[in-house]
């Protein structure tokens, strides 16, 4: 069974935000990631698309597709 929660990490003890569906004893496999983005993360982003977007530009010189071409089914 797997299961996504959410917990606070107090006085070294992870407390669930929620009950357990687990039996006492169960033992399960943790894999953390901090909810928390760390001040300036969006900003390096956009900074890294940036950069991205000026490495590898997207060239579009071909024709244009009218809507009904766009929207055709096979």
């Amino acid at each position: 069974m797997n299961q996504v929660i959410t917990a606070m990490f107090v006085d070294g003890i992870l407390k669930p935000d929620q009950e357990l569906s687990l039996a006492a004893g169960t033992r399960a496999r943790l894999r953390l990631e901090s909810t928390e983005e760390p001040a300036g993360a969006g900003e390096q982003a956009c900074l890294d698309l940036d950069r991205l977007c000026d490495a590898v530009p997207i060239v579009s010189d071909g024709p244009h597709l009218t809507r009904d071409q766009l929207h055709e089914c096979p």
